[in-house]
C-alpha cells in the first residue's frame, strides 16, 4: 500500500477468526482514528461477543479499544469520532443501542436509542428515551461536536424555548414520520 503523509493509505487493522467488521467511520481532520462495529473476536480469539459492539482503532498506537460493553441489545451504526481541533470540545463517538448503556437514564426495554462514547474518559451517555416503536437511527455528528443529528419518526419536542440557540418549542412531529 501506498503512503499518504504520516500513515498509509491501506492497511488492515482487523484479523478476526469469526464475525463480520461493518462499514468504519473515518474521522476526516487528522484520520487518526476509525470507529467500526463486529461481532467478532476483534481483540483476539475468545473475544467474540456474538452481537454488534463498537470499537475505536487509534492509527498512531495501532490499538483497537471496545467501547461499548452491550449486555442484552447490539450496539451498531457508530459514525467517526469528533475532532476537538477547532473547538476544544471532548471528542466523542455517536451510535445507535439497543442496550442499557447509561445507568442515569436507562433503556430497559431495549429500544434503539442514540448514545455517545466520551472517547478520553470511556462515559457512556444516552441521548434520547423513547419509548418501544421508536426508531432513532442514522446518527450524525457534525465535525467539531458541536452538533448531533439522527432520523427518528418519534417525537422529540423537549426544548422548553430557554435556549437562544435551540429553536422555539413547537417543533415536533406529531404525525411520527
Amino acid at each position: 500500500a501506498g503512503n499518504r503523509g504520516r500513515y498509509p493509505v491501506l492497511r488492515q487493522i482487523t484479523r478476526n477468526t469469526v464475525g463480520y467488521v461493518g462499514k468504519p467511520g473515518v474521522r476526516l481532520e487528522r484520520a487518526e482514528t476509525i470507529a467500526f462495529v463486529s461481532d467478532g473476536d476483534v481483540l483476539g480469539p475468545g473475544t467474540a461477543t456474538g452481537h454488534r459492539e463498537v470499537y475505536l482503532y487509534h492509527q498512531p498506537t495501532s490499538v483497537i479499544r471496545r467501547l461499548t460493553e452491550t449486555l442484552g441489545g447490539e450496539s451498531y451504526d457508530p459514525i467517526r469520532e469528533t475532532d476537538e481541533t477547532y473547538s476544544r470540545r471532548p471528542r466523542y463517538v455517536v451510535f445507535v443501542s439497543t442496550g442499557d448503556l447509561d445507568p442515569r437514564v436507562g433503556n430497559p426495554d431495549g429500544n434503539p436509542e442514540i448514545f455517545l462514547n466520551l472517547t478520553e474518559t470511556g462515559e457512556t451517555r444516552q441521548i434520547t428515551d423513547t419509548p418501544a416503536g421508536i426508531h432513532n437511527v442514522e446518527p450524525y455528528s457534525s465535525d467539531h461536536g458541536q452538533c448531533i443529528v439522527w432520523r427518528s419518526h418519534g417525537d422529540h419536542d423537549n426544548n422548553d424555548g430557554g435556549d437562544p440557540q435551540s429553536p422555539s418549542p413547537g417543533h415536533d412531529n406529531d404525525d411520527a414520520t
